[in-house]
């Protein structure tokens, strides 16, 4: 499922705040209704057209696009800013020690050694100065993709509430009382899935379960998510794609000639043949 600021190995940290952008986008988890930016009112009494599913599965196609990349994105800049760290406290703990006069017989020998020492630190120096403005840099950037990452979290769970209410009638009296203990963080995660709808009706019918998960700390909670996740998919009725009913038989013509004995036809064989015109 889904998960992360920071992209931990096994597990994406959960937001540490809520944004004015992800707490608009948490219409879809703050059982409170209210109107998506950008999105027209709604006309009263005017019956919404239906949406093409073609065009309804392109889009969640490129929402998990645009989620992935994002999330690739965030942990590209987490892994940069941690070995740009790396070498920073590496530079920074390189020591050196200013050569002593007392140590040299050789004044002049001890001016050339004193003159490389401080060649050694000025350049220590500019390099701390730029893997501190480097790693700033990238740590900001980290940070603002995490922000992005939420956002896209919280956008995605927000449709996916949409589609959700095509396919449970009481989707928003289950999945969005206001009894249900659904945190922040639990949102985020079920943002990051991508069967998060169908999660938080679950929620919304094993209550106990939601406040469970809604006490723990961010990280063994993102583990739970991921497992309940695995176990609300598996239990999620899918589309059927295949029809149980026989192949279609197709019709002998008649006149044409007898291409297969009598005898060997199956009862539907023949009977598509009798009814052909066939005869012995």
């Amino acid at each position: 499922m889904t998960e992360e600021a920071q992209v931990a190995p096994e597990a994406e940290a959960a937001p540490e705040a809520v944004t004015p952008e992800a707490d608009q986008a948490s219409e879809a988890t703050g059982n409170t209704e209210g109107q998506t930016e950008g999105q027209p009112a709604e006309v009263e009494g005017a019956e919404p057209e239906p949406e093409d599913k073609s065009d309804r599965t392109t889009r969640n196609q490129r929402r998990k696009a645009q989620m992935d990349r994002v999330k690739q994105e965030a942990k590209d800049a987490q892994d940069r800013a941690a070995k740009l760290q790396a070498e920073l406290d590496r530079v920074r703990g390189v020591e050196s020690n200013r050569p002593n006069a007392e140590d040299f017989q050789d004044h002049d020998e001890y001016l050339a050694e004193l003159s490389a020492y401080k060649a050694e630190q000025r350049l220590k120096d500019r390099q701390v100065k730029d893997l501190e403005r480097e790693t700033e840099e990238s740590t900001k950037q980290t940070q603002a993709l995490h922000q992005k990452q939420v956002e896209e979290a919280f956008g995605n769970l927000a449709a996916q509430f949409d589609d959700a209410r095509t396919r449970y009638a009481d989707f928003d009296a289950v999945a969005r009382d206001n009894s249900v203990p659904i945190s922040q963080d639990m949102a985020y995660f079920m943002g990051l899935s991508d069967n998060g709808a169908d999660v938080a009706y679950y929620l919304g019918s094993n209550k106990e379960l939601a406040a469970d998960l809604a006490a723990m700390p961010a990280p063994e909670l993102a583990g739970a998510m991921r497992m309940l996740e695995r176990t609300v998919k598996a239990q999620t009725p899918k589309p059927r794609t295949t029809t149980t009913a026989p192949d279609p038989v197709t019709p002998l013509k008649g006149g044409a000639g007898v291409s297969k004995d009598p005898s060997k036809m199956s009862a539907a064989e023949y009977r598509a043949w009798r009814e052909a015109g066939g005869t012995h």
